[in-house]
């Protein structure tokens, strides 16, 4: 989903559920191996999920949660769940 319809689904109250889902980069990030990032996903009221993609169409993706947060905030959402990445056992 594209930042224009997310924030018009926002706007019109159509969205549900905001979810900050922790992640491995997509392919090609040249951040540090292993070191997860950020995704949006978005769950709106008829229970479709969809995550916010970048203007590429890959998944939009922040390294750090807080960065995240300041970006949903600065979009006046104040409440979201936060889903960390399970890790392997050893």
């Amino acid at each position: 989903m594209k930042l224009d319809s997310f924030l018009e689904l926002l706007s019109q109250g159509i969205i549900s559920n905001i979810t900050a889902q922790e992640t491995k980069p997509s392919k090609g990030k040249s951040l540090e191996a292993g070191k997860p990032v950020w995704i949006v996903q978005i769950t709106l009221s008829n229970g479709n999920i969809s995550s916010l993609t970048s203007s590429r169409g890959s998944d939009r993706e922040w390294a750090s949660l807080d960065t995240l947060n300041d970006w949903l905030r600065g979009h006046g959402i104040s409440t979201y769940h936060i889903a960390h990445m399970e890790v392997a056992k050893a």
